[in-house]
């Protein structure tokens, strides 16, 4: 049996996306196992007001907190805690899981935000199926961000343009996200980033909520960089870029969405880069080694 864990991050909204995702998997792959990993109010929050899906289980892991933590209004604080005790915490889950169920696990789904995935994986020898949640762009930047420190410096010129990458030249330094050449650089989350960068080239694959068509130059660029970087979505865009088709901006905006909205029509086309690709991640999903699916003993 396929046994497929998907970790959390359970923050913000990131936990919904990847739960979506593992759904969608799911209903493609009836006869697989998903156990979804998330904290306690993580899971509550995402389980409220939905119906649960039969193959998928959810587990509880700890939120890494001192038993005396008291929140003093710093949203970062429970972010570290989390992530220094996040690669034990998923370890021991997992395990735990496996022991209980007598199925070991055959592919890691996770928040692109887990670096340490990737480790986890090929200790596990499965498959690592990072979700990223935003766009081509942002993380191809986070991909470069060596390259673009050491061409840009840190709290350079706020008007040199990104020329030296294809498809970059109308970016500004002023126009990179906090954290990359600017602001804080050893912060939580520009830690997160930056080692996230790094390791997201070790993933079987990268799965984003987006088009290939949209910005096709740049998903080429990140497509040299790292190895099956599957850009889908659902219908659900689609019906979002109609809605605001219908709305009372100028005629300009309507047209530019309309030509955007042809284009992602066109993605999800039968033969379309989002049907495709979306193939292409059940593939990786159901390849696992036949050493990772066999039963614990």
């Amino acid at each position: 049996m396929k046994h497929i864990a998907a970790l959390a991050f359970p923050f913000g909204t990131h936990a919904s996306p990847l739960l979506s995702l593992v759904r969608r998997i799911s209903l493609s792959l009836p006869d697989a196992k998903f156990s979804f990993f998330s904290t306690e109010p993580s899971n509550n929050k995402l389980l409220n007001g939905i119906e649960e899906s039969s193959s998928i289980k959810h587990y509880n892991v700890d939120d890494g907190l001192p038993d005396d933590f008291v929140f003093k209004g710093n949203p970062q604080e429970p972010v570290e805690y989390f992530l220094k005790s996040a690669l034990v915490i998923f370890k021991q889950a997992m395990e735990d899981v496996e022991m209980q169920t007598r199925h070991k696990i055959t592919c890691l789904i996770t928040d692109s935000f887990f670096w340490f995935a990737a480790d986890i994986a090929e200790e596990m020898n499965v498959p690592w199926i990072a979700l990223w949640t935003s766009g081509p762009y942002a993380i191809f930047l986070h991909i470069e961000t060596e390259e673009i420190r050491e061409q840009m410096g840190i709290d350079g010129p706020g008007e040199r343009s990104l020329d030296f990458f294809p498809g970059f030249s109308k970016i500004l330094a002023a126009d990179l996200p906090a954290g990359i050449i600017s602001g804080c650089t050893d912060s939580t989350f520009s830690q997160i980033l930056y080692y996230m960068g790094k390791t997201l080239l070790r993933a079987t694959a990268t799965a984003t909520n987006s088009f290939e068509e949209l910005d096709p130059e740049v998903v080429d660029a990140v497509k040299r960089k790292i190895k099956n970087f599957l850009n889908f979505t659902k219908e659900a865009t689609i019906k979002a870029l109609e809605i605001v088709l219908f709305s009372d901006e100028g005629e300009k905006m309507r047209e530019r969405i309309s030509e955007r909205k042809d284009l992602s029509l066109k993605a999800v086309d039968e033969d379309g880069s989002s049907r495709n690709n979306f193939n292409t991640l059940l593939q990786i999903v159901s390849s696992s080694s036949s050493s990772s699916s066999s039963s614990t003993s």
